[in-house]
């Protein structure tokens, strides 16, 4: 599959995509639940750079599937820097 090509994409960025849907929407429960968001910090920090990648130039509208991009403070775990560049507001 990860060779393979579906439409423009390829097969990699499908599963990068669906990776980043299971990552951030855990992150979604997670917070909702109050729970560590510190969750599969290598994974994490390899999606970040593939997030950019695949919504850096979408348009981002507070209604839209993409919100703005938020802040997250440095030191936060690896998926906050996720969900923040997603439009996620991070907790304090």
């Amino acid at each position: 599959m990860l060779h393979r090509s579906f439409g423009p994409a390829p097969g990699r960025r499908l599963v990068e995509q669906l990776l980043v849907e299971l990552l951030v929407h855990g992150w979604d429960l997670a917070t909702a639940l109050g729970r560590d968001r510190d969750l599969e910090p290598r994974i994490a920090r390899a999606a970040l750079p593939v997030v950019r990648e695949i919504y850096g130039d979408l348009p981002r509208t507070a209604g839209g599937s993409i919100a703005a991009a938020q802040s997250a403070p440095e030191c936060a775990p690896a998926l906050d820097h996720v969900a923040a560049f997603l439009g996620r507001r991070i907790p304090h």
